[in-house]
């Protein structure tokens, strides 16, 4: 087969199984989305039966020496700064239940040390999930900062209390963060939209905070209708608000960020492209101080069929590519996420029960991990594997639910 080179995206690994250390084998394969393995050939490409095929042996595969042995060398370069590093010590002002911070420190290079959350059920789920040494605040995020910079201009302040009254530890000073994260609501499906709402003004206090720190790097998150924002927009009708800056929201952000010494990088970003089971488009601005490196966007590792040019409007740049086919992996669909689990089922409700699915220590898994992303999902074993709807049902509603939905073919999803 002869492929022009004008054809070639980008460069991946392919490696006989058998050379592939058993100790090391699932490290390798998650340190890069453009590492591949191959375990058996056939005689040829047109395969007739199973029992035609043959383990491969390292010296079945045609590789390159040169590549192969860079590839090695970037990958315990890699091992080898991760287990060296000194983590990045990250504040978030919006810290939800955790999702976002946390998935930052799976990449080894952050810890949250500090996160604001206002939702006590949310803070207190974000305790439980962040590690013992984090400290998380039950408080509004402007009255934290507010606490913030009197503190360390040295002004008396009074003792800081959460939500439901618990005293909450000192703030974060400038010294003790390098990174901050945050994700801010900026959902434009309300019908009454106000030109005066309130959240959308939540990233004067992330700019803020900025500007109090100082940190080295920042990420921050938005829905995509962050970038409808339009400043100086007028309320038209209770429903519609008109006139404003086009993309107004997003330069004020670029301005401010510029204005306090950051170099930036934003796009959007399609979260099915790097292999999660969702359709999730979500806006992202990056920018580190002049000396930090400023990191690139990365490409999608995950091939998605739903036409969307991830563009920006009015803007040039270089884009995320998103035509199918130009990455390496098949999108995860929701079945490849959670098939091994129960599969839930109305006719399984109990009317006097407060949940109609399964959950309990016992249960098992439907069937042995059939990918990646279920043996990902089960490098740590869940005690109780819930999979049910926490809704309660008046009696005899569960009854009539599971005929309704038998009757229209959905008795199960």
């Amino acid at each position: 087969m002869t492929v022009p080179l004008t054809d070639l995206i980008g460069l991946c690994y392919v490696y006989a199984h058998a050379s592939i250390p058993t100790a090391d084998f699932d490290t390798w394969l998650s340190s890069s989305p453009r590492h591949f393995f191959v375990k058996y050939g056939f005689p040829s490409l047109h395969v007739r039966r199973w029992d035609e095929r043959r383990k491969l042996a390292t010296k079945d595969l045609l590789i390159c020496k040169e590549c192969v042995t860079k590839n090695t060398r970037e990958v315990e370069l890699t091992k080898a700064f991760l287990r060296d590093v000194r983590l990045l010590r990250a504040f978030d002002p919006f810290g939800g239940v955790g999702a976002f911070g946390l998935a930052l420190e799976q990449s080894g290079c952050v810890k949250v040390t500090h996160t604001v959350e206002i939702c006590l059920d949310a803070a207190k789920t974000l305790k439980n999930n962040a590690s013992r040494s984090t400290k998380v605040y039950n408080e509004c995020a402007n009255v934290m900062l507010r606490h913030a910079v009197e503190t360390h201009a040295g002004h008396d302040v009074e003792d800081l209390r959460s939500i439901d009254g618990e005293r909450l530890p000192a703030p974060p000073k400038p010294e003790d963060i390098d990174y901050i994260l945050a994700g801010q609501s900026h959902s434009m499906l309300n019908m009454y939209r106000k030109a005066n709402d309130l959240k959308r003004n939540l990233i004067l206090n992330v700019l803020s905070w900025v500007d109090y720190a100082d940190p080295k790097i920042c990420i921050f998150e938005n829905v995509r209708g962050f970038l409808s924002f339009r400043l100086k927009a007028r309320q038209a009708t209770e429903h519609r608000i008109e006139g404003g800056i086009e993309l107004g929201g997003l330069k004020f952000v670029l301005r401010a960020m510029i204005d306090m010494n950051y170099q930036i990088r934003f796009a959007l970003h399609q979260a099915a492209h790097y292999g999660t089971p969702q359709t999730r488009v979500r806006f992202f601005v990056i920018a580190a101080k002049p000396g930090t490196p400023l990191p690139e966007f990365p490409q999608p590792s995950h091939s998605f069929p739903e036409a969307d040019s991830l563009r920006i409007s009015s803007t040039r740049g270089k884009y995320i590519r998103t035509t199918p086919g130009t990455a390496p992996h098949q999108f995860v669909s929701i079945d490849d996420a959670i098939s091994d689990l129960l599969r839930f089922d109305w006719l399984i409700c109990d009317a006097a029960g407060p949940f109609c699915g399964f959950h309990g220590p016992e249960l098992e898994y439907e069937h042995p991990p059939r990918n990646s992303f279920q043996r990902q999902c089960r490098r740590k074993e869940s005690p109780d594997l819930q999979h049910y709807a926490d809704v309660p049902f008046e009696k005899g509603r569960a009854n009539k639910h599971s005929e309704a939905d038998e009757s229209a073919g959905i008795s199960a999803f």
